[in-house]
């Protein structure tokens, strides 16, 4: 879909968020943090979903080529939800999804 307000290939940059941190490393991140304070400190945004009962989190990039072109999350009320195996799986299914979208777009 065609935004006139967005150019193609153009990311928010969203310092300070696991966002930009998955963008940056195009690697795979989990976190499960212990208090609002770290929380404030090491993922600003993400403290609203801690507040709201979220304890944690998970983010995927997706890669195009040699570049993110987007996420893919996932959240858990559970304290140190996710392990090495649901990193694997969510790699699995974010190459699948960028894959995906490269194809529709050509």
């Amino acid at each position: 879909m065609d935004l006139p307000e967005r150019s193609d290939g153009e990311h928010l940059e969203l310092p300070g968020s696991f966002t930009e941190l998955a963008f940056k490393s195009q690697k795979s991140h989990v976190a499960s943090p212990k208090s609002e304070e770290e929380t404030a400190r090491d993922f600003p945004l993400l403290l609203t979903h801690l507040i709201s009962g979220l304890r944690s989190f998970m983010i995927s990039p997706l890669i195009s080529g040699d570049r993110a072109i987007g996420t893919v999350h996932f959240q858990s009320v559970h304290s140190d939800a996710y392990t090495e195996e649901d990193i694997r799986i969510s790699e699995s299914i974010s190459t699948q999804i960028a894959g995906t979208l490269a194809n529709a777009k050509s």
